[in-house]
């Protein structure tokens, strides 16, 4: 009886962590975001637009999540239908990181991928505007 009652809890405990895992996993493309809470999902540069396109999760949409990226802060705007922060400016210089803060105090540094060309062109000085 002692060994079903283990076997038993052994699969209730197996079952519990595997639901449980992909939430702790950090499913952004950036390098940041698994341990810190928040998760960078996307972050873009389009050179034929010269627009930034960022995406991060965290918690419910209780922070204020800004964006620090060639210079310049910005605040990015939760979409709730969405459970997600979002933030898309243009037209805005190029640079190849930007890092994330909280209200929460969390951090996450991300890179940026490029579309449409290299941004060596629409590199940013310090600035942060439009080339």
């Amino acid at each position: 009886m002692r060994h079903r009652w283990l076997i038993f809890w052994s699969l209730v405990l197996t079952v519990a962590l595997a639901l449980c895992a992909p939430v702790f996993a950090d499913h952004g493309e950036g390098d940041g975001g698994g341990s810190s809470g928040i998760t960078v999902t996307k972050a873009q540069w389009d050179q034929a637009k010269q627009k930034l396109d960022v995406k991060a999760i965290e918690g419910n949409g209780s922070y204020t999540l800004m964006v620090h990226y060639g210079g310049s802060d910005y605040k990015m705007t939760y979409k709730k239908d969405k459970n997600i922060y979002e933030l898309k400016v243009e037209p805005v210089c190029y640079d190849s990181t930007l890092t994330i803060t909280s209200s929460s105090g969390a951090t996450a540094s991300s890179s940026v991928k490029t579309k449409n060309g290299d941004g060596s062109q629409y590199a940013c000085s310090g600035g942060g505007g439009g080339a």
